[in-house]
């Protein structure tokens, strides 16, 4: 697991280009909008603590590392830079390890309001940003957590649900609203408006079955997920356990063991 930062690394500053520039200002500006009307209460709480730190504009992109930074004062995580895509398994770890992988790519002028594809923007504003808030890390770390031990079927059965909670999920309000939680919804205008569309389908997270099937992220989604609260991801977890244990599923749940020179987990041999 030495791929991981280790604490004192450096990540490379990004020059970015004026396309660049632009993109980040057009998305910035609506995601601001997003955060005041339509983000759930913790999101709102992470966003406002770390602009307390960095102060965030619409005229500059962040650099990674200066964000980075300001997230382990908060709640000692870290940002790994990646070039695109990764595994769900790699993905996984990182947040076992308090650490989240993000790509520095900006996307194209053309994808401002819906990017198929993630990139820095979405990464910056859909994830690192709620990670400042510590409700919402602990659940990602416990989801990681969950995937030390697990097998590869078990892995796509976690990656399932981190993608209906934290990548298009919703909290319901007990006014009946549905506030963004999930990065996709955060950092798209497009995607959070297709909501409203009276051909998606919105259901409680408890209603979802895992089955393998190919998911449809380069478009927008015709289902989405909600939870009443962020312990709702505990009961999920614990019911997961049960069943991997009543289909005697190879799975340990051992506790890894923390390795300080590369603030990483290593199963206990």
């Amino acid at each position: 697991m030495g791929k991981y930062n280790q604490q004192n690394a450096i990540l490379p500053i990004i020059q970015y280009t004026n396309s660049e520039i632009r993109t980040w200002r057009e998305v910035y500006l609506s995601y601001q909008k997003i955060i005041e009307n339509h983000a759930c209460d913790q999101v709102k709480e992470a966003f406002y603590l770390i602009n307390k730190q960095i102060k965030f504009n619409s005229k500059n992109i962040p650099q990674l590392f200066e964000v980075s930074d300001k997230i382990h004062q908060l709640n000692s995580w870290r940002i790994r830079p990646v070039p695109g895509l990764i595994s769900d398994k790699d993905y996984l770890e990182g947040l076992a390890n308090k650490v989240y992988c993000s790509t520095q790519i900006i996307r194209r002028e053309q994808d401002l309001t819906f990017s198929p594809y993630p990139d820095y923007i979405h990464d910056l504003l859909g994830h690192i940003i709620p990670i400042a808030n510590n409700e919402i890390s602990q659940k990602l770390n416990l989801l990681g957590r969950l995937s030390i031990s697990a097998t590869p079927e078990q892995v796509e059965q976690i990656a399932f649900i981190y993608w209906k909670v934290f990548e298009m999920g919703f909290i319901k309000t007990q006014s009946n609203q549905y506030k963004a939680l999930g990065g996709a919804v955060l950092s798209s205008q497009q995607e959070l408006m297709n909501v409203s569309n009276k051909n998606v389908k919105i259901s409680h997270i408890r209603e979802f079955k895992i089955i393998k099937k190919y998911v449809e992220d380069e478009d927008l989604q015709n289902e989405y997920y909600y939870i009443d609260t962020l312990d709702d991801i505990d009961e999920i977890v614990e019911n997961l356990k049960q069943k991997w244990h009543q289909n005697k599923t190879a799975y340990n749940p051992q506790s890894p063991i923390r390795n300080p020179r590369i603030q990483a987990f290593e199963e206990d041999k």
